[in-house]
């Protein structure tokens, strides 16, 4: 591969990485603002307030932009970017815990029906890897970038958060696990899709796009 190119196009998506992983305040509002909203769609059971906490989800970016950094070998800025992740995971699960010991001391869990998890952990993964590779193709092509509100549903990690904390909450410890499995293995299988796109990325002759 031309090594002028290699170099424009790691030149292209580290600028595009640093823009989109660094935390700042309005990262960690939006954060708080989608675990609260996700706690109350899962309160209420409503798959539209659910949605809407996905929709408003700031996870995606920090995760590709780790990936970018890793498959270029810049480790200093991979591991500022997972330090970012880090934050955010801790932000909200810190976020959805309070919220749950709020609702639970006004006695407002009281009616609350702890859906019992139904998912292939396999079938999980798969489809984490596959949202990963998609979620990555978006966050590259410049025209596409109106699209990754859509996906940011499919790979949002918000859900399997305030599905765990819940669990811790009302005592179901089981069901907790069940979904920090999950959460892990949706972490992982985006790390690996994304892995894999940029990896063609960087070493193939593309005339256009991927």
């Amino acid at each position: 591969m031309n090594i002028l190119k290699k170099i424009l196009k790691t030149n292209f998506l580290e600028k595009k990485a640093r823009e989109n992983f660094k935390i700042d305040q309005d990262l960690i509002l939006l954060n708080i603002i989608s675990s609260i909203v996700a706690v109350f769609g899962l309160k209420i059971n409503s798959v539209y307030i659910l949605i809407g906490s996905m929709l408003i989800s700031p996870f995606f970016d920090p995760i590709i932009s780790s990936m970018v950094f890793f498959v270029s070998k810049n480790y200093k800025d991979y591991f500022k970017s997972l330090k970012t992740l880090l934050v955010l995971l801790l932000t909200s699960v810190l976020t959805s815990l309070i919220f749950w010991f709020l609702l639970n001391s006004f006695s407002q869990l009281e009616n609350f029906n702890y859906l019992l998890p139904n998912i292939s952990l396999f079938d999980t993964f798969i489809v984490a890897v596959l949202m990963g590779v998609v979620g990555t193709l978006l966050w590259i092509w410049p025209d596409a970038s109106s699209a990754g509100v859509g996906i940011s549903i499919a790979i949002s990690l918000v859900p399997p958060i305030v599905n765990f904390t819940a669990g811790i909450v009302t005592n179901q410890y089981s069901v907790a696990l069940e979904h920090l499995l999950i959460l892990a293995l949706n972490i992982l299988g985006i790390f690996m899709g994304a892995f894999i796109v940029l990896k063609i990325y960087f070493n193939g002759e593309h005339k256009e796009k991927i």
